[in-house]
């Protein structure tokens, strides 16, 4: 370990660089020309070789040590840029250690428990909103769109049924989508999710001791964009939960639509028949509320997102994760939903 000298020095450079490197390109491009900006300061600034022999310290160790204090200065500015989009005064996601943050969590996992799920208006400052809206509108030309027919369970339907019967009864999607490797390394939306209190949070509220990013490089973190005659025809998720961020609502429609927590109920398939013949006894209308975060328990939950017009696109991140390390899509959701595949060999791959 460097002495108390040695750290102030080291502390000094960082934020030389962070001066000079970290404004046009954020923490990613600061990382990558860091140590050329290194060896530029030493030379011209403190004669590093000089201090290093006055110090007794090796090349290598100083080297290790600049790696280290630039890492650790990385994590905080990644985490100083993402504490500074969430209201943290109203959700103290970030302090699951501490009384008042364990009690937040808590209060929203029996939230979760009780309705299925958790919604936190507001979440997002608004400023911080307004820079996330423009980044995603940027990203949304490189949507894959998606058109296709499916009943409310999402399967083939039942063979020996009618077409009236619920299992066979067809629903109309139209949804874009831009996959997680069209999303740049340092923009707001990954750090966001990056950010492990987050994951931490959301994986507290969901009652999971073990809790992961999702490891897929086209879905573990994409942002859905509706567009004119865009819609999401109701039905149930085929994973427990969804994790989504509301960024930016429609001119006209887009709401979030659901009937809560009916999946496995004794009269589960009348009520999903009368809420396709165009029933509203039951059904929640959830409007669109720009800096929302929501947890929703989807595979219990008849849902839909209502058809969008206008101009402005529905944008709504779609934030991912897994009970297990290194879970990716099959090759066929990614085909169906970017349009390509490519599951990589040493990944496990999610059901569905």
């Amino acid at each position: 370990m460097p002495d108390r000298d040695t750290k102030l020095l080291l502390n000094q450079f960082c934020c030389t660089v962070l001066v000079f490197s970290a404004g046009s390109d954020g923490v990613a491009g600061f990382f990558h020309r860091v140590f050329d900006e290194y060896a530029r300061w030493c030379d011209n600034r403190l004669k590093l070789p000089m201090v290093r022999q006055q110090m007794n310290i090796s090349p290598a160790k100083v080297k290790d040590a600049v790696t280290n204090t630039v890492t650790d200065a990385v994590q905080s500015a990644g985490d100083s840029a993402v504490s500074a989009m969430i209201d943290l005064s109203q959700y103290p996601v970030s302090d699951l250690n501490y009384a008042d943050g364990r009690s937040f969590a808590d209060k929203c996992r029996q939230q979760y428990q009780q309705t299925g799920l958790c919604m936190l208006p507001g979440f997002i400052k608004p400023d911080a909103l307004t820079a996330l809206s423009t980044e995603a509108s940027s990203f949304s030309e490189k949507a894959y769109f998606c058109k296709s027919t499916h009943n409310a369970y999402l399967n083939s339907g039942d063979g020996n049924a009618g077409n009236t019967d619920v299992s066979n009864r067809q629903e109309q999607t139209y949804v874009g989508s831009v996959a997680y490797d069209h999303i740049p390394q340092g923009s707001r939306l990954k750090q966001l999710y990056q950010w492990d209190p987050l994951k931490d949070f959301i994986g507290h509220v969901l009652g999971k001791s073990s809790f992961y990013r999702f490891a897929d490089p086209f879905g573990a973190c994409s942002i859905n964009v509706f567009v004119e005659g865009g819609e999401h025809g109701w039905h149930f998720d085929e994973s427990e939960y969804t994790v989504t961020l509301m960024l930016q609502a429609p001119e006209v429609g887009g709401a979030f639509e659901y009937v809560p927590q009916i999946r496995g109920r004794a009269d589960e398939k009348e009520i999903v028949g009368r809420v396709l013949d165009g029933d509203r006894e039951g059904v929640v209308d959830l409007p669109f509320s720009a800096g929302t975060l929501l947890i929703f328990g989807g595979n219990q939950t008849l849902h839909r997102v209502t058809r969008v017009s206008g101009q402005r696109p529905r944008l709504v991140p779609v934030l991912c994760y897994a009970e297990e390390p290194d879970l990716v899509n099959s090759e066929s959701v990614r085909k169906l939903f970017w349009g390509r595949s490519g599951v990589a060999s040493n990944s496990a791959t999610a059901p569905g």
